[in-house]
């Protein structure tokens, strides 16, 4: 398992560290801080799964730019995983159309496909395996 820091500043980045990502195996991120900085659009591509920590900006300040560059309308999706708190602040305070629009007005084919899923094992017990 390869395990990547995202650089979030310009520069020596080990001294400016401002948002969190963390990138496994270049498939799945851990936060979305800088991920809507990361690469170009071919690496964003890799990506399709997010695990959101919690709604803080410095965890999510890029979530927008990454489902935009990578949901194109052409079958490519993403999943975002997290407690249920903090996917109730990305729909209702980031993806509401005073923020970012809220693709969930979109019809089908003309939004981006992004799912949510809760990752809590009171409301979701069958995600965790035995």
């Amino acid at each position: 398992m390869k395990i990547k820091i995202l650089p979030s500043a310009f520069g020596n980045a080990n001294d400016c560290q401002y948002l969190t990502t963390f990138l496994i195996d270049d498939v799945v991120a851990i936060d979305a801080g800088c991920i809507g900085l990361y690469g170009d659009p071919g690496i964003q591509s890799r990506l399709s799964h997010v695990f959101v920590t919690h709604s803080h900006a410095d965890h999510i300040g890029t979530l927008p730019i990454f489902v935009e560059t990578v949901c194109t309308g052409q079958g490519r999706s993403v999943t975002i995983y997290g407690h249920t708190e903090t996917l109730h602040t990305l729909t209702t305070d980031l993806f509401n159309d005073r923020v970012w629009p809220d693709y969930s007005r979109f019809p089908p084919g003309n939004r981006p496909d992004v799912h949510f899923i809760v990752v809590d094992p009171f409301i979701n017990p069958s995600f965790y395996p035995n």
